[in-house]
């Protein structure tokens, strides 16, 4: 009797416990799949959050096996925890801000294409003020003077 009411009450007070996940043939494949389309020593953190994203979308789940199997792929299991690559090395940084010369030659450019499309009118101050819209419109500024012509 004692037993009986030992071992129920024990069964319903680890509901929410379960043992380790045994990995089934089929996920044990999937991580072997997944970890060889990627180097192990080459690894950014994306690359990591995608492979535990792929393990967690079928239902892997931390396990000596999954370690196992993690390490026998030749990867380390502490990089894959930390999330950020082998030596710290993390996703590329972003590239150099353009150059002033490239910013320059492309406000330039697109100021003669605004230009074109006036090329066959007088430019009257109606015209200008059409023309210093447009500019601003497509995101560019206007500094104490639009333009300086001299004729």
């Amino acid at each position: 009797m004692i037993d009986a009411i030992s071992g129920s009450i024990s069964s319903s007070m680890l509901g929410g416990m379960q043992s380790p996940q045994q990995m089934l043939g089929s996920q044990r494949g999937l991580v072997q799949n997944t970890l060889a389309k990627f180097d192990a020593n080459n690894l950014s953190a994306a690359n990591i959050k995608s492979i535990q994203k792929t393990f967690r979308s079928e239902g892997i789940r931390p396990s000596a096996e999954l370690k196992a199997e993690i390490e026998a792929a030749g990867f380390d299991v502490e990089v894959m925890r930390s999330g950020v690559g082998p030596r710290g090395v993390g996703d590329p940084p972003p590239p150099p801000p353009p150059k002033q010369e490239d910013e320059d030659k492309e406000m330039l450019s697109t100021f003669l294409e605004l230009l074109e499309e006036y090329q066959d009118q007088k430019i009257d101050e109606k015209t200008l003020q059409e023309l210093k819209d447009k500019w601003l419109e497509i995101g560019n500024s206007v500094g104490d003077s639009f333009v300086s012509i001299t004729a």
